[in-house]
């Protein structure tokens, strides 16, 4: 998987949202106390919460990952733009591609937030899935700091253009002394048409919620299985060092008794070559005994 470019030598406050989370106070700290008239600015920067830093990750680290989610943002978006403004179109492509999309950088963030020592919790797979289908937000990609959340009828709003027929009945009421909404005159075959068209926005939003609810059930499921394979882990790790230990002290005794075993050995061959001497010595007397008769 490519790696996402880094930020340019320039953009110091990029490498806030780059450092491990916990390096984020420091950092801050760091940059400031450099940064001349910047600095109060720069102290005022927000530290942000474990999800958005998670999906700050995607975009510095895995920036195909993201190109590829915000692609399929955008053509879902499309797809949906246009089926609202009466041209018809399959929105079913583009969300089942921005579906997969989703999925892929969840899993990419996932692996991210193990490889900096962060849990991925069923919470915060939660909110790390609700921000990637709400992106893109309106803040610069890399530097949230707080999850994203879905839109619900601005979202069909932002989807249609300004005085479009559909937005008509989301307007506010006229205030009082106000002169009155002029009459709808819309056709029946249009009233049905963009009522059609609200219940199709409205049955999209129930699937999404319902793919949502699916993933964060695939999410909770995973960390639990992760759970049950790291608890057996440590057993094993708890059962080698119980081993390890055992082994070591078993070895310690045996090094004892080679110890004690070689001194055995060299007294022995201390006595053994005394009495070697002591016997080739009373031969040698005997010897000058028998030759002396």
């Amino acid at each position: 998987m490519a790696r996402g470019r880094m930020s340019a030598p320039g953009d110091e406050t990029d490498r806030l949202y780059q450092v491990p989370r916990a390096d984020f106070v420091r950092t801050r700290h760091e940059l400031a106390a450099r940064a001349g008239p910047r600095a109060g600015a720069i102290r005022r920067l927000q530290k942000p919460s474990l999800p958005a830093w998670a999906v700050n990750q995607l975009y510095w680290q895995r920036r195909a990952v993201w190109d590829r989610l915000i692609a399929a943002a955008g053509r879902a978006r499309a797809a949906h733009q246009k089926r609202l403004s009466g041209k018809g179109g399959d929105v079913d492509p583009a969300e089942t591609e921005h579906r997969d999309a989703v999925r892929a950088a969840t899993e990419e963030i996932r692996g991210l937030l193990r490889a900096a020592g962060e849990r991925a919790s069923a919470a915060t797979l939660s909110s790390v899935v609700e921000t990637l289908r709400a992106l893109p937000g309106v803040e610069p990609p890399g530097r949230l700091i707080r999850p994203l959340k879905p839109l619900g009828l601005e979202a069909l709003a932002g989807l249609l253009p300004a005085g479009h027929s559909l937005l008509r009945g989301l307007e506010p009421p006229p205030r009082p002394g106000a002169p009155a909404a002029p009459p709808d005159r819309r056709s029946k075959a249009a009233k049905e048409r963009d009522a059609r068209a609200v219940r199709r926005a409205a049955e999209s939003r129930t699937r999404e919620a319902s793919r949502l609810d699916a993933d964060i059930r695939e999410a909770t499921a995973a960390e639990r299985r992760a759970a049950a394979d790291l608890a057996r882990a440590r057993q094993t790790l708890a059962r080698a060092e119980r081993e390890r230990t055992h082994v070591a002290e078993r070895l310690q005794f045996l090094e004892k008794r080679v110890t004690q075993a070689a001194a055995d050995v060299r007294a022995h061959e201390s006595r053994s070559a005394g009495a070697a001497e002591g016997r080739a010595a009373l031969e040698a007397k005997r010897r000058v005994l028998d030759d002396d008769g």
